[in-house]
């Protein structure tokens, strides 16, 4: 799994032979719709798993992945993280301590030495910690990456099980839906 990348392959041409002349108009219709239908069902597995695993909200996890739909030209469709950013502490149920700031990652309370939690002048709340004695410059500690997280090989066998089961249940319906639209 290069880069986080899900990716599944199957062989339509099996169901091409089967419809004939019908085939030109209905397969890639069907096909791009099915793609599209496994990723989001992969996406949503993604989202649901990495949520657990990390202890985060499935939104944050949702902002963190993209999919990528396929169209007539290009019949992929992938599901990955959008970047390597990691998780912002606020999102992770920041605590302020006398030691600094705990959060919790994992299920466990992890503690940032000598961070604060500061609102911001437009009302948000961020957690920082100054680099030295001096009041500034501050730096952002971050969390967990959702990248990390989502390259584990459990949860990309997960996702690729899922994929091929709704892969094998949502192409034959699509298959049946364009071809009722082709004839009607």
């Amino acid at each position: 799994m290069p880069g986080g990348l899900l990716d599944v392959k199957l062989d339509v041409r099996e169901v091409e032979r089967m419809l004939g002349a019908a085939a030109h108009q209905v397969m890639p219709r069907a096909t791009t719709s099915a793609l599209n239908k496994v990723a989001r069902s992969a996406q949503s597995l993604a989202v649901k798993v990495i949520a657990k695993d990390i202890g985060i909200t499935q939104k944050t996890v949702r902002e963190h992945l993209v999919i990528h739909k396929a169209n007539f030209r290009n019949l992929f469709s992938s599901v990955e993280p959008r970047s390597g950013k990691r998780v912002p502490l606020t999102r992770l149920k920041p605590r302020q301590t006398r030691k600094g700031v705990t959060y919790r990652s994992r299920g466990k309370r992890k503690l940032v030495p000598g961070a604060f939690i500061a609102t911001m002048p437009s009302g948000g709340r961020i957690v920082v910690k100054r680099r030295g004695r001096a009041r500034l410059p501050i730096d952002e500690p971050k969390g967990v990456s959702i990248n990390h997280v989502f390259i584990k090989e459990r949860i990309h066998r997960a996702l690729l099980q899922v994929a091929k089961e709704r892969w094998n249940k949502v192409f034959p319906q699509e298959v049946r839906h364009f071809l009722r639209k082709y004839k009607g």
